[in-house]
């Protein structure tokens, strides 16, 4: 099971300042005191020695998460993401109209679908693309965006075969041959999550919720995963005032994966005004409070950032 991240923003794609950029700069640059500038290897050796973030970015794109299995590609959600995704797919079977795509949507609001009318191997026919919610308009809910009055493109002239699928939570599905489990969220509008479960691992995405408790009937589909992908979009004090607005924080976050025997806790959908200094501060953060809180815990916290790529086989 290999999962790769396109896309980890929460509720608009953001893209990096100019301002910001210069700051990475400045920061690598004072770093490389000592570092032979005119040796290409020993500059190569530095850089590789940083960790990703300084070097590059975490990412503007919305929500969008590849996991592949031998042959089945699965996607959750169709954020902005989706749109280099498509382009990474036309690099192979989907250019020659002979692709298969599983796209599961947490939910329908419009940072988790406006990629789809982006996604270049829709227009490709022979493709087939199956959606999958909880919503029994599920369809409706997809082709709303893409009606002339928001969008010149519409569903219709999208030549790849497309199906809808409709699941019922907390029941599992056997899907291409994956075992799947959706589960009921907390957030406006409401949202589900996803559990998977493949050759004795578990992967469990987890974006858009809110967990203000770790009750067992609210964690249950988070236990035991190998990895768990936790929408994190706000600092603990900002969960506080932001009650009922539908998202989680990474403290908590850390507080239910210790109580489930998560494997490794990957914050996600980040908050699109914290530029990627913040977003490192909150990550060092987080992985200090989960040493004061279980010392010596093999809980590994990692930042989603777009192009990272991890391996649960």
């Amino acid at each position: 099971m290999n999962i790769t991240f396109w896309g980890v923003r929460g509720s608009i794609p953001t893209s990096p300042s100019a301002q910001e950029i210069k700051k990475k700069i400045k920061r690598v640059l004072r770093g490389a005191q000592g570092v032979d500038l005119d040796d290409k290897a020993a500059v190569n050796a530095y850089m590789d020695s940083l960790p990703p973030i300084q070097t590059g970015v975490a990412g503007g794109n919305s929500a969008c998460v590849e996991v592949r299995f031998n042959n089945a590609l699965f996607i959750f959600d169709a954020g902005s993401g989706l749109r280099p995704l498509g382009l990474d797919l036309m690099q192979r079977e989907f250019a020659k109209g002979q692709g298969e795509a599983h796209i599961f949507l947490s939910h329908t609001h419009w940072d988790h679908i406006m990629g789809f009318p982006f996604f270049v191997p829709a227009f490709i026919p022979g493709n087939h693309i199956h959606f999958y919610g909880c919503y029994e308009d599920l369809e409706d809910r997809i082709a709303y965006q893409q009606e002339d009055r928001h969008f010149p493109v519409s569903m219709a002239m999208m030549a790849a075969e497309k199906s809808y699928h409709t699941l019922i939570p907390d029941e599992p599905h056997i899907i291409a041959g994956i075992t799947i489990y959706p589960f009921t969220m907390f957030h406006p509008g409401q949202s589900f999550g996803y559990r998977i479960e493949h050759n004795g691992r578990v992967f469990v995405y987890a974006s858009d919720t809110e967990f203000s408790t770790t009750r067992e009937e609210d964690t249950m589909y988070l236990r035991d995963a190998d990895l768990l992908v936790l929408d994190t979009m706000y600092t603990f004090e900002e969960a506080l005032a932001k009650t009922d607005w539908g998202h989680c924080s990474p403290f908590i976050g850390v507080d239910i994966a210790l109580a489930e025997n998560v494997k490794k806790l990957a914050l996600f959908h980040h908050e699109p005004t914290y530029d990627d200094r913040k977003l490192e501060r909150l990550l060092d953060k987080t992985i200090q409070y989960k040493e004061k809180m279980a010392p010596g815990s093999p809980l590994e916290i990692i930042l989603a950032v777009e192009g990272l790529t991890l391996d649960l086989s």
